[in-house]
């Protein structure tokens, strides 16, 4: 079972922001505990015990271009990446469409091979169905990468 982390909430004001620092401490304190944990591996082995959830709590986090932390979204990804976590999962949807965009620049600095990327296809969306194809290779471009795991 994994441990949904979001890379970023709407920023409205400083005590928002405050939040999202200490939840960032907080995130970098359970990851620590977890890489002490972890026994190792090659780095392509999936680490199922946990794995780093693109969205921010919240529908409306879903429908609209929520405001990423886009450094702190990277700074996010860089420790996961640092202590072993390799599992990265996004969707067309997550912050108004930017997620996959902001993940994908996160990851790539990375080795492909040193991860494994899953995103969700917009089903929600019945007039998508005609488009799968489109949609797929645009979800593609957005992550920067040239085949999903999942």
């Amino acid at each position: 079972m994994g441990v949904d982390v979001s890379l970023g909430k709407p920023l409205q004001d400083a005590h928002r922001l405050s939040e999202l620092t200490q939840a960032t401490l907080v995130l970098g304190m359970a990851l620590d505990d977890i890489a002490a944990q972890h026994t190792g591996g090659p780095p392509a082995e999936l680490n199922t015990s946990l794995g780093l959830d693109t969205i921010a709590d919240g529908d409306d986090c879903v429908e609209s271009a929520a405001l990423i932390d886009e450094p702190a979204a990277t700074a996010m990804v860089d420790y996961a990446m640092e202590q072993g976590i390799n599992y990265y999962d996004t969707a067309w949807g997550y912050h108004g469409g930017h997620s996959e965009e902001v993940l994908g620049r996160a990851l790539a600095k990375f080795l492909r091979e040193s991860f494994y990327l899953a995103t969700k296809f917009p089903g929600y969306a019945n007039g998508n169905f005609g488009k799968v194809e489109a949609i797929f290779e645009k979800q593609l471009e957005k992550c920067g990468v040239d085949y999903f795991d999942f």
